[in-house]
């Protein structure tokens, strides 16, 4: 039986939210999507070059490059360096690593993670359905009558 994976969402450098999935398989610290990192123009550093392998079957890549960010998860924010990587599935890949240093635990049961010595527990950002919206386009002009 299948079950959605367990994410949270991240304010990045306090200048954009990006959907990152915990996976304590991952044995980086942690991994963001080439195409994040250029579009938001995170700093990049240049890195010896490095095969990286072991967060999906299909992707065999070198890194050349590490983003250094500000992150902030609920208000606990810290300065981490993540490996560039392309074409990953989420936005950001938070490994085991980084779960140690943060002493994460995953209650399965509740959909939640806490962190730390449990000031701070975290939703997952998948969890229930999502809400969706009766919208429809509507012209500038239509728009301005209904504004009035």
């Amino acid at each position: 039986m299948d079950d959605q994976p367990f994410t949270v969402s991240l304010l990045l450098d306090k200048q954009c939210y990006a959907l990152a999935l915990i996976d304590s398989g991952c044995s980086s610290y942690g991994l963001i999507n080439s195409r994040l990192a250029s579009k938001q123009s995170f700093e990049r550093i240049p890195i010896t070059p490095r095969p990286i392998s072991g967060f999906s079957p299909s992707v065999r890549s070198q890194i050349t490059e590490v983003a250094k960010l500000e992150v902030d998860l609920d208000g606990y924010k810290e300065e981490a360096f993540f490996y560039i990587v392309p074409n990953l599935a989420y936005d950001i890949i938070l490994g085991l690593p980084w779960m140690k240093r943060n002493n994460v635990r995953l209650a399965a049961k509740q959909d939640t993670l806490t962190l730390g010595a449990g000031d701070l527990k975290v939703q997952n950002a998948l969890r229930g359905a999502r809400t969706s919206l009766d919208c429809q386009m509507i012209s500038a002009a239509a728009f301005s009558l209904l504004a009035h």
